[in-house]
């Protein structure tokens, strides 16, 4: 019952927030002309693609610790080199 009313709560919220949002705002890009888009969708569509290069940072990290752990013992360094 808890998660439920939680849910609900947390989709009142987004929806306020996206009616809150839903005015036209120009998006320029390197070349062309500025385009108009929902600020909700330019919102989503950053938050999407910071979840993208998360995912993809951390499965890069994962391959690179993974052969490092590899070296280590064939007496590589020790170094973390993303800290």
């Amino acid at each position: 019952m808890f998660k439920l009313i939680v849910v609900v709560v947390a989709i009142v919220f987004v929806f306020i927030f996206a009616t809150g949002n839903i005015d036209r705002v120009p998006v320029g890009f390197v070349v062309g002309q500025p385009i108009h888009m929902r600020l909700i969708f330019v919102i989503l569509v950053s938050f999407l693609a910071g979840c993208l290069t998360t995912v993809l940072l951390r499965m890069y990290w994962a391959a690179t610790s993974s052969r490092r752990g590899k070296n280590k013992l064939k007496g590589g360094s020790e170094e973390d080199p993303h800290f």
